[in-house]
């Protein structure tokens, strides 16, 4: 996305620093796969991919673009595992109340809480089946998503790496 920046004389002109397709492309895949030289690889780096990615890196336009991804990226993941915990912990005292009222026109609907509820049916020879969402499955995915949450170890990686880039950080070559 290029930035607009309004000169001195009132004019629009483009931010020359806005990041190129194949940064914004390393920035992705970097939020995906935490790796600077498969990032590089992927966004299309083919020369020194991993020395692309580490300078790449140190670049603050390029960190602050990661930080953005990892934002929304962290949303969504709460987002998730709220929903998870809804299943996992949720209450199904709605659901019973729709299987034992014998008449729905009594119940609204709208007020039932079936978060829970993965599908129903009404068979031909009457009452009603209600299958709920894997109680089991939801509790294994709220650990997977704690546990990447939580793992400092990606942080400190990612400290490591932008200290050894700048250590040897070198020319200022567009390919890479």
């Amino acid at each position: 996305m290029k930035k607009l920046i309004q000169n001195h004389k009132g004019g629009i002109i483009t931010d020359r620093k806005s990041l190129k397709k194949r940064e914004k492309d390393f920035c992705r895949e970097y939020v995906y796969c935490g790796n600077p030289k498969d990032a590089a690889l992927r966004a299309g780096y083919t020369v020194f991919p991993e020395m692309c990615g580490i300078r790449l890196l140190t670049e603050k336009r390029i960190k602050d673009e990661i930080a953005e991804l990892e934002g929304k990226l962290a949303a969504t993941r709460a987002e998730a595992l709220c929903g998870y915990r809804r299943i996992a912990f949720g209450n199904i005292s709605d659901a019973v109340k729709l299987i034992l009222e014998s008449d729905g026109d009594r119940l609204d609907a709208e007020k039932l809480d079936l978060f829970n509820v993965a599908e129903i049916k009404k068979p031909r020879g009457g009452g009603m089946e209600i299958k709920f969402f894997d109680r089991l499955k939801a509790l294994e995915k709220i650990e997977q998503l704690s546990l990447s949450e939580s793992d400092k170890y990606s942080v400190s990686l990612y400290k490591a790496i932008e200290n050894s880039a700048k250590a040897s950080a070198g020319g200022n070559d567009d390919d890479c």
